[in-house]
């Protein structure tokens, strides 16, 4: 075993860090509480797994939250941290294993480039966000069938396409090509429907109305992040530059950013503070 195979407790946070690809896969199994998203760890291949092999490619953070009130909308998984919450969910394993592939998502797609403007920087977050959102709202139902029924008792977006889908054909299975081309076609569509009601909700639409109201958040935070967006882009890059070559080299350096970044509670805490006034009003 590598002698830096992981940092635990390493600031306030409680923040640990999984260094090797393997470590990372065995906790992460350890946070999925349904079968399905269990089953799905396990298979060579499976849904779950691809996600977690890309998940492993460079060391990663997880924090317990010391106050949920400042860091529930903490944006983290940008800078490589998923804040923990299978406390928060219980009796409701399902919201807590979509919720952990939702920001694990977010994580594996997340790119870095610390020369883009501000306006290129808000576009790359928002398609991130976009991304993750249809994943862990849509696509996983397609991925993992059956588990609809073991999360939300409502009616919620996925359910306007999960009847009589394409994707739901078993025709379709046997011919590869044509399979991948309608799944291509089917997000499209998705990003397509799902930008449109981020920007132009239709009126009375409550669903399409709370997504907006999402995303005028999201631009909130944008703005928050104005003057330091660049020092999390920057960090990240080279975080993830370095992780090629030496992970025992890039976790030491994450571990020095985030003591480096935390006044007491997190880090970024004047960030996680000014984006939950935020969304505490509304």
């Amino acid at each position: 075993m590598e002698f830096f195979n992981s940092i635990k407790q390493l600031v306030m946070h409680n923040i640990e860090i999984y260094t090797s690809p393997e470590e990372i896969k065995d906790f992460v199994g350890g946070l999925w509480q349904t079968e399905a998203f269990k089953q799905s760890h396990e298979e060579k291949g499976g849904y779950v797994d691809s996600l977690i092999s890309r998940f492993s490619r460079v060391p990663r953070a997880f924090g317990q939250m010391d106050d949920p009130s400042v860091e529930w909308s903490h944006f983290t998984a940008w800078m490589n941290l998923i804040a923990r919450r299978e406390d928060h969910y219980e009796g409701r394993p399902m919201i807590s294993d979509l919720y952990y592939l939702h920001e694990i998502y977010h994580a594996v797609t997340m790119h870095y480039d610390s020369e883009l403007t501000f306006e290129e920087w808000s576009i790359k977050m928002l398609d991130n966000e976009r991304a993750a959102s249809i994943e862990s709202e849509v696509a996983a139902y397609f991925a993992l069938p059956g588990i609809r029924k073991e999360s939300f008792d409502f009616r919620i977006w996925a359910d306007r396409f999960l009847l009589n889908e394409i994707l739901l054909h078993p025709d379709f299975e046997d011919n590869q090509q044509v399979y991948e081309q309608k799944k291509l076609e089917f997000l499209t569509k998705l990003h397509m429907v799902r930008h449109r009601a981020m920007v132009s909700p239709v009126d009375g639409d409550r669903t399409e109305e709370w997504i907006k109201k999402y995303a005028e958040n999201n631009n909130r935070w944008f703005y928050i992040w104005a003057k330091k967006y660049g020092l999390v882009e920057g960090f990240m890059e080279d975080f993830t530059s370095q992780a090629k070559t030496s992970r025992d080299h890039a976790a030491r350096m994450l571990k020095d950013w985030f003591e480096e970044n935390n006044r007491g509670l997190c880090p970024f805490e004047e960030e996680a503070r000014a984006f939950s006034e935020v969304v505490e009003r509304g």
